[in-house]
């Protein structure tokens, strides 16, 4: 682990760098995060976040890219509110309300306090009365990257008056690094969120998740680009965003009570870093916090820091990688998760009628190709999802088998997969093909077009039927005529 100290005009820039050569990138300019780069799935370097390459670029914008905000994250109504029967005015610079602390510390200077090996942490004193909060303030930022990924970002802070604080990091995040964020996958761990009128103040209400775009407590894509929202959060586990494309994972974890998502449908177009054109949607902030418009609601928890005593929050963005692997056959590619796929396959559920269990009880030895072929996925052939049967003398023909992979396909080829294992075999590839078993993530189906096999249970051979349920022969019938 290293720390670099380079020029970034009249500010400093530090960059902080692991062992594999991943690294964090921040500034005493607003305490701010200029860049995070992380590798993809396949170990290449990219950035994550959005900022500038230059100081005056950060002094001239709006946005907070990548800062510290303070001294309120958030919206404080009508730039008001009442502390121990005193009224406070604010600066109001969104409209007739104060955003992010007024003025805030985005564009102020911060003083580099320390510095190790894997950190750095900036401190800011703001007199009493600035952007009209009471006291004389001291606050602190600790940055320390880790060697395996993990950004951790503290704050301490210490007033000689009562006041209120809500500190939180204002970075842009986009996992690909490029193109807009609407086709990343989101998990936010909260059963609720803070409904907003027009001016986005929240109404008072807590309102469930259930039933409404707000709910992201299963990984989805986020797909509309409006949400400003604050959502309660469950616990530390706050969030999870993923990228299916370069296969990178950041996981979010924080000891504040809730998580402000953002998705950039405001932000207006403007050239960033190396080039770089940002837009709406162009990446995403979770902003963790406390509620917005606390000191204006009783009912919301507390923001009142009392005179003397410490303000202390912590917040950790790790960056990590799916496990996908690259298959290739014939024509077609295909990113899977073997891992996944193989504790999928040891638990989900199996049919227990006389023609599947005879397949289960020998198709590994009798398929010996297709075994090899279907465990490079990490499938188990004597576990199919479903199988579609009909008797015929002494032996069953399994006229389609089929297997769920966890992951996608890349490249769909023109043909089936031929085998010839003893007997000949089509794989045939079917992309969202629905499973009778409970599926998280992407997936995709094989299904086996083809395998006969004797009758080796030690039972009556079953009486020749038409379909082992009608259920089978719909979906069979649907994969054959789409």
């Amino acid at each position: 682990m290293s720390v670099e100290k380079s020029g970034f005009g009249e500010y400093t820039l530090y960059t902080i760098k692991n062992a594999a050569g991943a690294s964090v990138s921040v500034t005493d300019l607003g305490a701010a995060v200029q860049s995070i780069i992380v590798p993809d799935r396949n170990g290449v370097l990219g950035d994550v976040v959005l900022g500038y390459d230059t100081p005056q670029e950060y002094l001239d914008n709006d946005g907070y890219f990548g800062a510290a905000v303070g001294r309120y994250a958030n919206r404080i109504a009508d730039a008001q509110f009442t502390l121990n029967g005193n009224v406070y005015k604010l600066t109001a610079n969104e409209g007739a309300n104060t955003l992010h602390g007024g003025v805030g510390f985005s564009k102020r200077r911060f003083d580099l306090t320390t510095i190790t090996e894997n950190s750095v942490r900036f401190e800011l004193t703001d007199p009493d009365g600035g952007d009209g909060f009471p006291g004389n303030i001291t606050v602190s930022v600790e940055y320390e990257f880790t060697d395996d990924n993990r950004l951790v970002i503290s704050y301490t802070a210490r007033s000689d008056k009562d006041t209120v604080l809500n500190l939180t990091n204002h970075s842009y995040f986009n996992l690909a690094g490029r193109g807009d964020i609407l086709s990343h996958e989101l998990v936010i761990n909260a059963d609720s969120y803070l409904p907003v009128d027009g001016e986005l103040i929240p109404t008072g209400e807590v309102r469930p998740v259930d039933g409404t775009p707000f709910d992201f407590r299963t990984r989805r894509e986020i797909k509309n680009g409006y949400y400003d929202h604050c959502f309660v959060l469950n616990g530390e586990k706050c969030a999870e965003l993923y990228e299916s494309e370069c296969g990178r994972i950041m996981r979010v974890t924080t000891d504040m009570p809730a998580v402000q998502f953002y998705a950039g449908g405001a932000t207006g177009t403007r050239h960033g870093k190396n080039g770089a054109v940002y837009g709406k949607n162009s990446a995403l902030c979770l902003e963790t916090q406390f509620y917005p418009d606390a000191p204006n609601r009783p009912d919301f928890p507390s923001t009142v820091l009392k005179a003397n005593e410490t303000y202390s929050h912590r917040t950790v963005y790790e960056f990590a990688t799916d496990n996908m692997t690259t298959i290739k056959i014939d024509e077609y590619a295909f990113s899977v998760d073997v891992e996944k796929t193989r504790e999928y396959y040891k638990t989900h559920a199996l049919c227990d009628c006389a023609s599947c269990r005879n397949f289960y009880a020998q198709a590994r030895g009798k398929l010996p190709k297709l075994d090899e072929l279907l465990t490079q996925f990490g499938v188990d052939i004597s576990r199919p999802d479903e199988i579609w049967s009909v008797e015929a003398d002494d032996h069953i023909d399994y006229i389609s088998t089929d297997y769920t992979v966890c992951g996608r396909v890349e490249e769909m080829g023109k043909y089936e997969i031929d085998l010839h294992d003893e007997q000949f075999l089509s794989v045939v590839v079917t992309d969202g093909f629905t499973s009778p078993n409970e599926q998280t993530g992407e997936y995709f189906t094989l299904s086996v077009d083809n395998i006969s096999l004797p009758w080796v249970l030690n039972e009556p051979f079953p009486k020749p039927i038409k379909a082992t349920a009608a259920s089978k022969f719909k979906r069979f019938l649907g994969k054959i005529f789409g």
